[in-house]
């Protein structure tokens, strides 16, 4: 029959293969005949984004599980069938996520958020006021703000507490900054104070809480430092979402490059960055600093002026160097499907892909996504 919405079918089949067992490592615990069923509205799915590809196609002659429904613009379905798909990926993980945010003020970070019906976050600020404010707000069983201080050792940390709140360190800002950049004069320090610290490590151990998945990490310069107490932490952990500074915002705190060989040293590979922050004493309107990004595939070029100034701090994706498709090894169904909801709820669609391609048992979640990407 022809007429039929594509991507209405390929709604109405993504509806079924949900209802009919989410994926193929649970399916094969099920009757042989659910599990066909299962894969052939798969293969359907597949079938019909490589149909909406050809060109000069514009109807599709519908499948039997298919229904006759109204139309429905293609770009407006595709982006809420892949927040269906992240959440259940989320919802079929054999245990719960842990995040950790460390530098948590103004709340949990909105990509940890979309992981919370099946994540525990667990949030850091030395604030306490603010982690009682945010908390009040939040059950503690899904986001749990702790008020303490983070290191390497343990030691008692000397706090510098700016203007601003959200610029306090444990290393002094550089003076030249606050008083001679405007957008900087919240980094202005009002006092120092000494406060207690620990290590993630020793935190998580003494709570019997596991390896996290994800560590996210804004603590004005001392990430490094707190990542350096995580241990062996971080060898399950996914990804790595980290504020690095290129130049000194904070006298002694460590620059990206040694983040970058830090985080390499413990197998992790650079994704991509997220911002790029620019600060001058002044500004300029005919200062003209191009800034070009580039992605092949899709051979797409975006340019941005961010106007003149200095590169001082970026926001850097990390990911285990074993999900990338230059990597050789392969990895394990269950990490595989971890890794892809993290990825997912970044908007990074094409590394879930990646790493649910990295293994034989996630083949299924992978073909599924690879119709539906092919679809935007």
């Amino acid at each position: 029959m022809l007429g039929r919405t594509p991507f209405r079918q390929i709604r109405r089949i993504y509806a079924s293969i949900l209802a009919l067992g989410r994926w193929a490592d649970q399916a094969s615990s099920r009757n042989d005949e659910a599990t066909s069923a299962l894969m052939a509205h798969a293969a359907a799915t597949r079938a019909l984004a490589e149909q909406i590809r050809a060109p000069g196609q514009t109807h599709i002659a519908a499948p039997a599980s298919a229904f006759t429904e109204p139309v429905a613009e293609l770009p407006s379905e595709a982006p809420r069938l892949l927040d269906q798909l992240r959440r259940d990926l989320l919802s079929a993980l054999e245990s719960p996520l842990l995040c950790v945010d460390v530098g948590a003020r103004w709340g949990a970070d909105s990509a940890l958020l979309k992981l919370k019906e099946r994540a525990k976050l667990l949030c850091f600020d030395p604030d306490a006021q603010e982690c009682a404010r945010l908390q009040a707000g939040q059950s503690i069983d899904e986001v749990e703000y702790v008020p303490m201080a983070l290191s390497s050792d343990g030691r008692d940390l000397s706090l510098s507490i700016t203007t601003e709140p959200a610029c306090c360190s444990i290393y002094p800002p550089v003076e030249a900054l606050y008083k001679d950049y405007p957008a900087l004069d919240g980094m202005t320090p009002e006092r120092v104070v000494s406060v207690p610290s620990t290590s993630i490590e020793k935190v998580l151990a003494h709570r019997g809480l596991g390896t996290p998945d994800l560590y996210k990490l804004d603590t004005q310069g001392s990430e490094l430092d707190i990542l350096k107490g995580a241990g062996g932490t971080l060898s399950s952990a996914f990804m790595i979402d980290i504020e690095v500074q290129f130049n000194p915002l904070y006298e002694g705190a460590g620059l990206f490059g040694d983040v970058d060989v830090f985080l390499r040293s413990q197998g992790f590979a650079l994704w991509r960055f997220s911002e790029l922050v620019h600060y001058a004493p002044a500004s300029f309107p005919l200062s003209e600093t191009t800034i070009r990004a580039v992605a092949s595939p899709p051979w797409r070029t975006v340019q941005a002026n961010p106007g003149n100034g200095q590169l001082f701090w970026g926001q850097a994706h990390y990911v285990r160097a074993e999900c990338l498709a230059t990597d050789p090894r392969r990895v394990t169904a269950t990490f595989a499907r971890r890794a892809a909801v993290i990825a997912s709820a970044y908007g990074y669609w094409d590394l879930a892909l990646m790493v649910l391609d990295k293994c034989a048992e996630t083949n299924f979640e992978a073909s599924t996504l690879r119709g539906l990407l092919s679809l935007r």
